[in-house]
């Protein structure tokens, strides 16, 4: 009996489905429209941070764990498909490249940039997809071809830290992403260059902004992701402060020499004089209030001769302006600060310079020395971190944190025509271990390792 009733029930439905389906649009019965629920206003800031706050991780593709990879999967980290939307057909490889150093005053990390992106350009089985980290760059000083991503760097900086959300959906789509300032959406498919560790080792060093790249750094290196390293020693620095065997070492190289323009004269930024050059961001890395103290022990007994600071202020301005200040008035009016130099006037003053002054306490490489070289300028550098590796021998090398033993040095470099004539030959030979086309394919190698990580 129950069986014969649910027979029957069936067919009952079967046939109101029918009718339904078959009826025209007018006579199917209507459905009240769903409520519509107001949308509450919120700035598209506000939407990013909102977003970015760290919360538990449901997304599969971003918590998943690689099976040749025995180290837990880390929370937020992206996969490539974060990053592309359709397999790889050919060989051809996409690569995001960060090209924000490009905005804005050119650094030693745009130099980097600028040299190597056209360069993979120009790469077969390479496209190299640029992108900037800023909202508020103009579209003028966007480089040619280059993606904004929308997300404020502080916002993205604090989530990918975190374990936040990787916005990878604002990123243009590639098989790789290289983060060329340090920073970059953790995951295995990531590789980051790594400039130097004082963010990590002296953080005190450097701006909250660059101390803040910690965290970013050590969660691609959990997430799988690679560390391409400026020398040897950074390689192995970040080896043990990572905890990571995925770092590579790739050096930089020399930009090219160009004409000096008329426009560009050394006479705007230092007399017709010898004079002792220093290229650096006025930050306490670099050393320059001893710079300085060296300086005024030189000058006492070389009444001809100039010191030039040329670069940018920084944190360490103050303490170098007090250096300055606490000079004799007759020396301190030796002492030159153009501040900012463009490329040309950097050009002309490595034309017109005597020595290098290079006394920095902690470099990762140390592209002022490869320039100086290539102007037939010597270099005094210190014996610290990563500048014996690239100097070899072809620079006076001396302990940063003794100011007699700089002075000496450059006193010496300064009245010896034989000393320079040696160092400058030694810096042109020096000149031929480095070069951008070895730069660009040590960096293609590590891309291509990172792409295997599946």
């Amino acid at each position: 009996m129950c069986g014969s009733r649910l027979h029957r029930a069936v067919l009952a439905l079967q046939g109101a489905s029918r009718v339904v389906v078959g009826a025209r649009r007018s006579d199917r019965p209507r459905q009240p429209p769903p409520p519509v629920r107001p949308t509450p206003r919120c700035s598209a800031r506000r939407r990013l941070e909102v977003e970015a706050a760290p919360r538990p991780n449901t997304d599969h593709h971003i918590s998943e764990r690689h099976h040749d990879d025995h180290r837990p999967a880390v929370e937020g980290a992206v996969s490539a498909r974060d990053y592309s939307h359709a397999p790889i057909a050919s060989a051809l490889v996409r690569v995001a490249v960060d090209a924000t150093p490009l905005v804005g005053p050119r650094t030693g990390v745009g130099r980097f940039v600028e040299s190597v992106l056209p360069r993979l350009g120009r790469l077969e089985g390479i496209e190299a997809r640029p992108y900037v980290l800023s909202r508020s760059a103009r579209a003028s000083e966007l480089p040619d071809g280059a993606r904004r991503v929308i997300v404020p760097a502080g916002v993205a900086v604090k989530s990918w830290g975190r374990g936040g959300p990787s916005f990878a959906w604002a990123f243009p789509q590639a098989d790789a992403i290289h983060g060329t300032n340090y920073i970059g959406p953790p995951g295995p498919h990531t590789v980051v260059t790594v400039h130097d560790c004082t963010f990590v080792t002296a953080p005190e060093r450097c701006t909250p902004t660059v101390a803040a790249f910690g965290p970013v750094v050590r969660r691609v290196a959990a997430s799988g992701g690679w560390i391409h390293a400026l020398s040897e020693h950074v390689a192995a620095e970040a080896r043990e402060l990572f905890a990571t065997s995925r770092v590579v070492a790739v050096h930089l190289a020399a930009g090219e020499v160009s004409e000096t323009p008329e426009s560009a004269s050394v006479g705007r930024l230092a007399p017709d004089a010898p004079f002792i050059l220093s290229l650096a961001t006025l930050e306490a890395r670099k050393n320059l209030p001893r710079l300085v103290q060296a300086f005024a022990a030189v000058a006492a007994r070389q009444p001809d001769v100039m010191l030039v600071l040329a670069g940018p202020d920084g944190p360490d301005a103050p303490a170098v302006r007090d250096a300055i200040e606490a000079l004799p008035a007759a020396t301190r009016e030796r002492v030159r600060t153009p501040g900012f130099v463009d490329d040309d006037e950097r050009a002309a003053l490595l034309t017109g310079a005597t020595v290098l002054a290079y006394p920095s306490l902690d470099e990762g490489f140390g592209l002022p020395m490869l320039e100086a070289w290539q102007h037939d300028v010597p270099v005094v550098a210190a014996r610290a971190r990563a500048l014996p590796e690239i100097a070899g021998d072809a620079a006076r090398l001396v302990d940063p944190l003794d100011v007699d033993a700089l002075a000496g040095a450059l006193e010496d470099t300064l009245t010896d025509a034989a000393a320079r004539a040696s160092l400058v030959a030694r810096g042109r030979r020096r000149l031929d271990a480095f070069s951008w086309d070895a730069t660009v394919e040590g960096l293609v190698s590590i891309y291509r390792r990172a792409m295997e990580r599946e």
